[in-house]
């Protein structure tokens, strides 16, 4: 529960204007990378959409590469748990971590 408090806390820092309710066709879009199977990010940002008033659309990707590729591509604006490695870090700008 700790951690989902604390992706929620993250996720809410990186919206812009969220205490501000927008007229549905003003509402902040967010795609979302994912695997078809990835429940957990699903309810994560289900949660965060209803909470904030932000409209979110999933996109399901075959690999979790091709989940890197549209997010380095930006034909996607999320992925949630990537792991940190130096060859990532030279193509994508990392958060804190939320589970240490």
């Amino acid at each position: 529960m700790i951690t989902l408090a604390r992706t929620l806390l993250l996720f809410a820092c990186l919206l812009p204007s969220l205490h501000v309710k927008a007229e549905p066709s003003l509402q902040p879009h967010y795609k979302i990378a994912t695997e078809a199977d990835d429940v957990v990010t699903r309810v994560l940002f289900d949660a965060v959409s209803t909470e904030f008033g932000v409209s979110v659309e999933y996109i399901n990707y075959a690999s979790f590469d091709a989940i890197l590729d549209a997010v380095a591509n930006e034909d996607a604006d999320f992925a949630a748990n990537i792991t940190y490695t130096d060859t990532r870090a030279e193509r994508f700008s990392y958060s804190r971590p939320t589970n240490i």
